[in-house]
């Protein structure tokens, strides 16, 4: 069952396997995810996506689609890029305000962009 307060329209996948992941991936409307594999897969795929980006480097974007792509990110922070070669990867770094890029994005928010997404996407 979706997790409390989550749409049942929304489904959430814990695939056994890549090819499965895929294979879901590729029926998919919409990818909302972290900037992580599956998102490059969705990516690769053209699936419409919704990103909220956390302490990921710049040039981990994804490379294809990007037309189709919301990254979420906030701008301008003094701790970004966080994943440098002195830095240890996928820490946040602003001591001040802890995954701050993160915490702007409400769940309003993201559902908004998502629901904008799809409708430009089916047009």
């Amino acid at each position: 069952p979706p997790p409390e307060g989550l749409s049942p329209h929304i489904g959430l996948l814990h695939p056994p396997d890549l090819a499965t992941l895929i294979r879901h991936l590729a029926g998919a409307r919409l990818f909302i995810g972290n900037n992580s594999g599956p998102m490059h897969l969705a990516s690769a795929l053209g699936i419409p996506s919704v990103i909220p980006c956390g302490p990921s480097a710049l040039n981990w974007d994804p490379e294809w689609h990007r037309d189709r792509f919301d990254l979420l990110r906030q701008p301008l922070l003094p701790c970004q890029p966080c994943d440098t070669f002195d830095r240890p990867a996928g820490t946040c770094q602003n001591t001040a305000q802890p995954f701050h890029c993160l915490e702007r994005w409400s769940i309003e928010t993201v559902l908004d962009r998502a629901l904008h997404r799809l409708s430009t996407s089916a047009a």
